[in-house]
């Protein structure tokens, strides 16, 4: 068993957002599963999360946009962006501020694993 880190998992396909806090419990995380941006903010100011898993194209507002937010409230909180797109923003002078991992979808749970023991 690992040590529990308290993950939150940001992604609007619910499904996806499912199995990934569900693999995560499993594998003795304790996971949070927040469907939007805001959501995820109010959830984010609630609790201590170690890990913040974040899509960056999210229904409500930009992935980006809660990554600027989440660093602003804990700059310390390890965050890895997962996206299935090549993002030019990720290229933004302004991000280079924010330390961040990417991983692009769909990704291989070994990989996504091995960055969380990483943590």
């Amino acid at each position: 068993m690992v040590e529990s880190l308290k993950i939150l998992v940001v992604d609007d396909n619910e499904a996806l957002c499912g199995n990934i806090s569900a693999i995560l419990e499993l594998k003795g995380y304790a996971a949070t599963k927040a469907y939007n941006g805001k959501n995820a903010i109010e959830l984010f100011k609630k609790n201590k999360y170690d890990l913040v898993l974040l899509d960056i194209k999210l229904s409500d507002i930009s992935g980006i946009e809660v990554l600027k937010i989440l660093k602003g409230l804990a700059p310390d909180v390890e965050i890895i962006m997962l996206t299935a797109f090549a993002e030019d923003a990720f290229n933004d002078n302004d991000l280079k501020a924010y330390n961040f991992e990417i991983m692009q979808k769909p990704f291989d749970f070994d990989d996504l694993l091995a960055k969380i023991k990483a943590i």
